[in-house]
């Protein structure tokens, strides 16, 4: 028997729409569930909510929170997420030939979702770099190739001398995918925007190996993250981040590349002893801190893996971006930036 909302659940007609999209697009999903609401020895099911029950229906059937198109990979939790058009759309060319590319192309965009053929660019990139026996591009998880293929796809066409050096930075420094991209950004950053211009390539590479490594010790008190606890849905996330945020002293990071790669475009490093640093880098977090507990957080958007869940904010002061990982830790992304830096 399956109880929704402690209502006892008679029909699947009694499902709302939406539910009834999304359940027709797991395999298995309708079947199970007329079996379930007329099978009266069973152990009960109960559900809080029509999400939970698709979630508990397809992580029951299938042990994986993932629905595979011919197109794309999605979560469920994804899906979730989704306006009820897309969703429509999904379920009309699920198991079809209109699951291409070329169909779902809008769809995949407004949705920042990721296709085969874009990770199939992350393979492209690995070979041309010559990279296939580094341990970051063995059998990467799926989350990295997402990242990756994202990555990939703002990489400059023509791959000038800095670019080389910066992907042999950071496959040196990197202990995963996302600290790979993290670094490679760092270095590029250091590059243009900190160093004098005119330097050697070699001086290049020397001076901001010697900019990572000072500042590396000097972020390990920004690692703390918040945490709104595990398996929060986004409306709670969103209904209680300004009250955590406020608790907190300031933002950390999820790990150091990630710290370094923001922090690299938002104090000044260059030519700075180490108390200048850490004053620079706190007062700034105070900043964005200040600048995301004063406001409602805006709807999040959570990503193709159903992992982590992103929050933008925007104001005079600064764009940032924050996300909530599915253990519930709070960090600071290396995207967010000050519009004008003292």
């Amino acid at each position: 028997m399956i109880y929704l909302k402690e209502q006892l659940i008679d029909n699947i007609a009694d499902l709302g729409n939406r539910c009834q999209t999304i359940l027709a697009m797991i395999n298995g999903g309708p079947d199970w569930l007329r079996w379930a609401i007329g099978n009266s020895t069973m152990p009960v099911c109960q559900a809080d909510s029509e999400s939970e029950l698709l979630l508990l229906i397809q992580q029951g059937l299938h042990s994986d929170d993932m629905l595979h198109f011919n197109t794309f990979r999605v979560s469920i939790k994804k899906l979730l997420s989704m306006p009820d058009a897309d969703l429509e759309q999904l379920a009309i060319i699920r198991n079809t030939d209109f699951d291409t590319e070329a169909n779902l192309r809008p769809l995949l965009i407004r949705n920042d979702l990721v296709d085969y053929a874009d990770i199939g660019s992350v393979t492209g990139f690995v070979q041309n770099q010559q990279l296939e026996n580094d341990k970051l591009f063995k059998c990467p998880a799926f989350n990295d190739m997402l990242a990756l293929a994202a990555f990939v796809k703002q990489l400059p066409v023509t791959e000038e001398q800095e670019f080389q050096q910066a992907l042999l930075f950071a496959q040196k420094n990197a202990a995963t995918a996302g600290e790979f991209i993290d670094l490679y950004n760092f270095f590029m950053f250091a590059v243009n925007n900190v160093l004098p211009a005119g330097l050697s390539p070699l001086i290049q590479t020397n001076e901001v190996s010697q900019l990572y490594s000072r500042l590396i010790p000097l972020v390990f008190n920004l690692l703390f993250t918040s945490t709104v606890g595990a398996g929060k849905s986004e409306m709670t996330i969103r209904e209680n981040m300004q009250k955590i945020i406020l608790s907190s002293r300031f933002i950390g990071y999820a790990t150091c590349a990630a710290a370094a790669a923001n922090l690299v475009q938002n104090i000044n490093l260059l030519g700075q002893d180490e108390t200048s640093v850490k004053i620079q880098a706190e007062s700034y977090l105070t900043t964005i801190r200040n600048q995301v507990s004063l406001v409602p957080a805006p709807r999040g958007l959570l990503s193709q893996d159903g992992l982590f869940i992103t929050y933008k904010y925007e104001d005079d002061t600064a764009l940032t971006e924050i996300a909530v990982s599915s253990s519930g830790s709070i960090s600071l992304l290396p995207a967010t930036k000050l519009k004008q830096i003292t």
